[in-house]
């Protein structure tokens, strides 16, 4: 989400905890860069952070057919 900031610009930190069952996780979303190898025919792919998507009901509990993407990534150095 978006940075918080007090009256005097110091960044509030929320904790937010989610609860998600793993049957819920229908998918990974990667964040990648791609690159070409110089001088050869060199595919590289290097993955940044990876999320999961869960999956996104309605506010009757109805089951929607696209997944949501959940707020936090896992970051690869």
């Amino acid at each position: 989400g978006e940075e918080i900031f007090d009256e005097n610009y110091n960044q509030i930190y929320q904790k937010i905890n989610y609860f998600y069952n793993y049957n819920n996780i229908v998918g990974i979303h990667f964040n990648e860069d791609w690159y070409l190898a110089k001088n050869q025919f060199d595919i590289i792919k290097k993955v940044n952070s990876i999320s999961f998507l869960v999956k996104n009901y309605n506010e009757l509990g109805n089951l929607l057919p696209e997944p949501k993407l959940l707020p936090f990534k896992i970051k690869f150095k």
